[in-house]
C-alpha cells in the first residue's frame, strides 16, 4: 500500500507540474497584464480629455478586456472613442503619440476605435458596436450616446468577410503552436486548457475546437463552420 501510495503521489506531482502549474502561471500572469492594461487605459482616458476637450463625448474600454479573457500574449487593448465628429488621420497619429508618451510597450497593443456622435463615421465595425453596448467601461464620458444595436444578418455579413480571413490566418499561425503531446496524452495543449478549466468541448466552443483540430490536420476550413447560425 505504501509503494502505491508512493508511486500515486509521485504521479499526481508530475502532473501537477506539467498541467496545473503552468495554467496557474498563466492565469496569473493574464491577470497582472489586465491590470496594467487597465491603468494605462485609464490614465489614456485623462490625457485624450485633456487634449480633445468638448469634441470628446465618451472614450471607453472595450474587447477582451471589458468582458473577461484577457490574454497577456495575444489581446489587444481595445479603446472606443466617441467625438462631436470624425476623428481624421492627423487627430489618429497624436493621440498614438500620447500613448506612446505613456507607456511605449502598452502601445503596441493600443487599438482605436472610434466615431463620431450619430455613429454614421468612424470605426466601429457591427461586432466591436455590440461589444460597446454591451461591455463598455468608462473611462471618461460626459453624455452616453448609444447606436442602434447591429441585428444578426449584419454581424453574420461582417464575420464573413475580413475577420473571417484575419481569424483563419491567425488560428492557423497559433495551432501551429500547440503541440500535441506523445502516445497516451494526445490532447492538444488547447484541450488540456478545456479540461482545466471545466469547459465542455460542446455547445459555443465546439466550433472553435473543430476548428483548431482541421488545423492539426491540415484539413480546411468551412465558413459556416465559424459564422453564426442562430
Amino acid at each position: 500500500m505504501t509503494i502505491f501510495a508512493n508511486h500515486l503521489r509521485i504521479t499526481l506531482c508530475f502532473f501537477a507540474r506539467i498541467l496545473v502549474a503552468p495554467c496557474f502561471m498563466t492565469i496569473a500572469l493574464n491577470d497582472a497584464a489586465r491590470t496594467a492594461a487597465l491603468d494605462f487605459a485609464r490614465k489614456l482616458g485623462s490625457l485624450y480629455r485633456a487634449h480633445l476637450g468638448r469634441r470628446l463625448i465618451g472614450a471607453y474600454v472595450i474587447g477582451s478586456l471589458a468582458h473577461g479573457g484577457f490574454s497577456h500574449r495575444y489581446s489587444d487593448i481595445d479603446i472606443v472613442l466617441v467625438t462631436e465628429e470624425s476623428v481624421d488621420a492627423a487627430a489618429l497619429t497624436a493621440l498614438r503619440g500620447l500613448a506612446a508618451e505613456l507607456d511605449a510597450a502598452l502601445t503596441l497593443k493600443l487599438s482605436l476605435f472610434w466615431a463620431d456622435r450619430h455613429f454614421v463615421a468612424g470605426r466601429l465595425p457591427p461586432l466591436d458596436r455590440t461589444d460597446y453596448l454591451d461591455h463598455a467601461i468608462v473611462l471618461t464620458e460626459r453624455e452616453r450616446l448609444l447606436p442602434a444595436r447591429p441585428t444578426l444578418d449584419e454581424l453574420r455579413i461582417y464575420l464573413g468577410g475580413a475577420p473571417f480571413s484575419n481569424w483563419a490566418e491567425n488560428a492557423q499561425r497559433f495551432a501551429v503552436m500547440d503541440v500535441l503531446t506523445p502516445s497516451d496524452h494526445k490532447a492538444s495543449t488547447s484541450e488540456r486548457c478545456f479540461i482545466l478549466h471545466g469547459w465542455s468541448i460542446a455547445g459555443p466552443w465546439a466550433r472553435w475546437h473543430r476548428m483548431t483540430r482541421r488545423w492539426h490536420s491540415h484539413a480546411s476550413i468551412d465558413r459556416q463552420d465559424w459564422i453564426p447560425t442562430s
